[in-house]
């Protein structure tokens, strides 16, 4: 019988505060820095260490407005950059790329530059259909909110890829193999793909360009929904050894499959010691992200400055079960110190290089299976270099610009936590109840119902649970209005739910208790006086009507129509 191979993925993740590979600073002196001509019109400063040697001067600018120069450093009794008399730090608005790039259409109002909350309206000339918002308003990270317009006719194999707002774009026949390239107006970086592949199946190779400028970031909220959808994509399990699906998508690793991560955090000359220390937090929340996927990754976590230092490494976690565990490996980041003695500078490159060698040596195509992320971190990132060495895979985002380690944390955690709009306890919940009868905690209606900020995306492995007694139930389960009636929903008994024809039924609520009245032959389901609820049933009356009021309504979610 042939052995069924096991897939190996590889991830790089670079945690890059300010820029990585900075320059290094010079020898150390007690002169300090000048203190005149520091100021900035319209704004403010704070300095990290005084006017001494050093210090780090940050420009602050109000919201909607960013500083022409965003900080400068002490270094030989003088600030560098230095400060030109004639033309002083400002705070500037900050603006959006140019949106009149787009095509077939009209966009209004017309105007030289568009500030935050400026509105712009998108319209198509005839004979061409719009795609993408037909609204947008400029956001106070210098970005567009929604979607790029685009007027297409859809008459070549791929759709019209559309004209990203501040770029031009070469290429205007979207047939197989037809070629588009994008370059962004000066000054602003591409961030995304230059160059796009009408593919087989009707498809775009790699991800949409966007124009950032210096000032431009990417809010935690849209780093989190732009590297969730790609870490589902990477960390995702199949049964199947390898598949792709309509759109291409990559394959996904088998159960048990391999999976080596490389996390990289730069500490060069402009990090100093709270920066690494916050660096080193931001990089326990993306572990704990990926611990959420079943997958059992070997992690390699190394930190860039004088010289490229090791916090774990891949042979470690595959020599030594005992590496593998959380614990160890946050640990092992917590014993890691911030040594500014050593710290003149590392450049990530050779590193990379490296890592790409390893997984290519053999077979180039190996590459689509490394993924290599970057968070680009302040303001100093060098967004071109670092847009250069990311991955870039079909409709995937893999470098992310946040303005603080702050923001980054707050990434993940909205990746790791799901955010809860409103609940709904049943209104005869009361733990206290029966306390005069000497059962101190009471669990007979210990039912809620929760209603997400977000819906949850269904997927092979997520999949919604059935409420019973529901016409909605009856069809999941194909059954006819005659044969559909609670009974069916749950005649199998389980404590929680059953499972019927591969779907689902929530059919009971496990509550913690003192006595267990589901074992033997006990057949109520009701409180004692000696005893705590141990489950709630869902076909009582009472747990229906509930569920009726709330559910049968729009009030949560979809309706449902009750039997």
């Amino acid at each position: 019988m042939e052995c069924k191979q096991r897939l190996k993925w590889l991830m790089l993740a670079m945690i890059c505060p300010l820029i990585a590979g900075a320059p290094s600073s010079m020898s150390k002196s007690d002169n300090s820095c000048p203190k005149e001509n520091l100021n900035i019109i319209g704004g403010s400063f704070v300095l990290k260490d005084g006017y001494s040697h050093g210090s780090l001067l940050k420009y602050i600018c109000p919201n909607g407005y960013y500083p022409s120069i965003q900080s400068r450093l002490c270094q030989g009794e003088q600030w560098t950059p230095k400060p030109k008399i004639r033309k002083p730090a400002v705070c500037k608005k900050i603006t959006c790329p140019n949106p009149r790039v787009f095509e077939n259409g009209e966009v209004s109002p017309y105007k030289d530059k568009y500030y935050v909350n400026d509105t712009t309206t998108y319209s198509c000339h005839s004979d061409y259909i719009l795609r993408g918002s037909a609204v947008r308003v400029c956001k106070p990270n210098g970005k567009w909110n929604g979607s790029t317009p685009i007027c297409g006719r859809d008459s070549d194999h791929c759709p019209d890829p559309g004209v990203p707002p501040g770029s031009s774009r070469a290429g205007n026949v979207f047939n197989i193999d037809d070629k588009v390239t994008y370059r962004c107006e000066r000054p602003l970086t591409l961030i995304g793909s230059k160059v796009r592949v009408c593919q087989d199946g009707g498809q775009w190779s790699g991800t949409e360009p966007q124009c950032y400028a210096d000032f431009t970031y990417d809010t935690p909220e849209e780093a989190s929904d732009a590297f969730s959808s790609s870490l589902k994509s990477d960390l995702g399990v199949s049964q199947q050894f390898e598949q792709e699906d309509q759109q291409g998508k990559k394959i996904t690793m088998d159960q048990g499959g391999k999976l080596d991560i490389y996390i990289a955090v730069d500490a060069s000359d402009s990090i100093d010691e709270e920066d690494f220390t916050k660096a080193k937090t931001t990089i326990k929340l993306l572990i704990e992200k990926i611990s959420y996927y079943p997958v059992s990754p070997n992690y390699e976590i190394l930190v860039f400055a004088t010289n490229v230092s090791p916090i774990s490494r891949i042979r470690n976690f595959k020599l030594n079960k005992n590496e593998r565990s959380l614990e160890r490996i946050f640990e092992d980041l917590d014993k890691f110190t911030y040594d500014s003695q050593a710290n003149m500078g590392g450049n990530p490159k050779p590193k990379v290089d490296q890592i790409k060698h390893l997984v290519t040596r053999n077979d180039p195509n190996r590459e689509k299976k490394l993924d290599l992320y970057v968070f680009g971190v302040g303001e100093d990132v060098n967004q071109e270099d670092i847009n250069d060495f990311v991955s870039h895979k079909d409709e995937e985002k893999h470098f992310f610009k946040l303005p603080d380690l702050a923001a980054v944390q707050q990434m993940f955690d909205d990746m790791i936590v799901v955010k809860v709009k409103k609940y709904v306890l049943h209104p005869k919940y009361n733990i206290t109840a029966k306390k005069h009868m000497g059962i101190k905690e009471y669990y007979e209606f210990d039912v809620a119902l929760v209603q997400l900020e977000k819906s949850v995306k269904m997927t092979s492995t997520l999949r919604p649970i059935c409420i019973p007694c529901t016409k909605e139930t009856n069809a999941a389960l194909k059954l006819s209005e005659s044969e559909g009636t609670c009974k069916k929903h749950g005649e199998s008994g389980g404590a929680t739910h059953v499972n019927k024809k591969g779907r689902v039924i929530q059919v009971g609520v496990i509550s913690w208790g003192v006595k267990d009245i589901c074992k033997g032959n006990n057949n109520r389901f009701t409180s004692v006086s000696d005893s705590r609820d141990f489950h709630s049933n869902l076909f009582s009356e009472k747990i229906r009507s509930f569920l009726k009021e709330h559910l049968e309504n729009d009030n949560i979610g979809n309706p449902l129509t009750f039997l």
